[in-house]
C-alpha cells in the first residue's frame, strides 16, 4: 500500500512539472508574437514634414514624396519651371523705366499684354503691350515693346522701344497753354514790329494792352484769342487777334503754325471831330472838317484851295458812316466811308 501511494504522488508532481513548463513556453512564444508585431510597425525611417510655406518636393528614402503645399493648379507665369513676370509687375517696370513715354509724365490707367515670345534656354522675354495712358492734358492708348534678359537678380527690362507708332491714339484734353500761346504773340509783335491794326482802320500806335483770352480746339487743331484795349488818335476799341496752333502727334504737344488774324474790332468809340489837311499837289491843297454826329456817324466836309487863285470851293459836304474797310499801314491817318476813296480821306492829318 505504501508503494502504491508513493507512486501517485511521483506521477502527480510529474504532471505539474510538465504544466509548469508549458506554461513559460507559451509565454516566450507570447513575447515573440508580441516582439514580432512591434517590429513590423516601428517605421524604418523617420520623415521630416516641410513647414507649411516650403513649396518645394520632399525625398525620402529612394522615393519622391510631394508635400501637401504642392500647386497642382495651371500657372500661366510659370513656364518650364521658371517663373516670368505678371502684368502687374510689367506695368511697374514700365513706368520707372526711363524710355517709357518720355514726352511728358503719365499715369498708367490699364495695361494688356498682346503678344509675348519667352525662351526658357536664352532666358529672354519679348512682350508687347498696349496701353492706356493719360495726365490733365492728354488721353492716350500706346504700344510698346519690352525685352527682358535673366540675370542672377531676376528678369531685368533692359529695353523699352515704341512699337506701331503711327497707330498711337492720342487726344489733346487741353489746349495750348496761355505761357505757350501769349510767347508766341510776343514774338510776333517783335519781329513783325506791327503797327497795331483795328481790323481795318489804323489810327496809331497801339501799347498791346491785352484785357482778355481764350481758346478754342479740336484734336489736332487750336485757335487762340488775346483781346485788348486800344486807345488811339481816333478811337477807342476793344480788338481781338487770333493765333493758330496745331497739335503735333510726334512731339505730343501744341505748335504755333505762325499763322496770326489781326484785329476783330468791338465796342468801337469814335473821337474822330476836328479839323484836318492834306497838302495834295502843286496846284490844289485840301483841308477838311469832321462834326462827329454819334458813335456811328460823323459830317464831313472837305475844302479844295486853288494854290494860284486862293479860291476855296466845298467838294465833299455829307454825313459819312464810320466804317472799317480794311487794314491800313498808315499810323495817324482815318478812313471813312469806301464810296468816298476819291477824296482820299486816308491821306488827311488831324491839325
Amino acid at each position: 500500500m505504501l508503494r502504491r501511494w508513493q507512486i501517485a504522488i511521483t506521477i502527480i508532481s510529474l504532471s505539474l512539472i510538465v504544466c509548469t513548463s508549458c506554461a513559460q513556453d507559451d509565454s516566450i512564444e507570447s513575447e515573440e508574437v508580441e516582439s514580432t508585431i512591434t517590429e513590423s510597425v516601428r517605421p524604418t525611417e523617420t520623415v521630416n514634414k516641410p513647414a507649411e510655406d516650403d513649396h518645394r518636393l520632399v525625398v525620402e528614402s529612394s522615393e519622391a514624396l510631394i508635400s501637401e503645399t504642392e500647386v497642382t493648379e495651371y500657372d500661366p507665369y510659370v513656364i518650364d519651371g521658371i517663373r516670368i513676370k505678371t502684368e502687374e509687375e510689367i506695368e511697374n517696370d514700365l513706368i520707372n523705366h526711363q524710355d517709357f513715354f518720355p514726352y511728358q509724365p503719365v499715369a498708367i490707367n490699364n495695361l494688356e499684354i498682346t503678344r509675348r515670345q519667352t525662351n526658357t534656354e536664352s532666358m529672354t522675354d519679348n512682350v508687347w503691350i498696349s496701353a492706356s495712358v493719360s495726365n490733365e492734358n492728354i488721353d492716350c492708348v500706346i504700344q510698346y515693346e519690352l525685352n527682358y534678359n535673366m540675370y542672377n537678380s531676376g528678369w531685368i527690362l533692359d529695353a523699352v522701344s515704341p512699337y506701331e507708332r503711327s497707330t498711337w491714339s492720342i487726344i489733346p484734353l487741353q489746349g495750348p497753354s496761355y505761357e505757350l500761346a501769349f510767347s508766341a504773340l510776343q514774338d510776333v509783335l517783335a519781329q513783325a514790329n506791327h503797327i497795331a491794326s483795328t481790323g481795318g482802320i489804323m489810327v496809331g500806335q497801339s501799347a498791346y494792352n491785352y484785357i482778355d483770352s481764350n481758346c478754342e480746339f479740336t484734336e489736332d487743331s487750336a485757335t487762340y484769342y488775346f483781346t485788348r484795349h486800344d486807345d488811339f488818335d481816333y478811337a477807342s476799341m476793344d480788338i481781338t487777334d487770333a493765333l493758330y496752333f496745331s497739335f503735333d502727334v510726334t512731339t505730343i504737344e501744341w505748335v504755333y503754325n505762325n499763322r496770326i488774324e489781326w484785329g476783330t474790332s468791338s465796342d468801337v468809340v469814335w473821337n474822330l471831330g476836328g479839323n484836318y489837311t492834306y497838302p495834295g499837289s502843286y496846284a490844289y491843297s485840301y483841308s477838311m472838317t469832321i462834326t462827329q454826329i454819334d458813335n456811328q456817324t460823323a459830317h464831313v466836309t472837305v475844302y479844295e484851295t486853288d494854290n494860284y487863285s486862293g479860291a476855296v470851293s466845298v467838294v465833299v459836304d455829307q454825313d459819312e458812316s464810320l466804317v472799317l474797310p480794311g487794314v491800313n499801314d498808315y499810323p495817324n491817318r482815318i478812313v471813312l466811308s469806301p464810296v468816298q476813296v476819291q477824296y482820299n480821306y486816308w491821306m488827311f492829318t488831324r491839325s
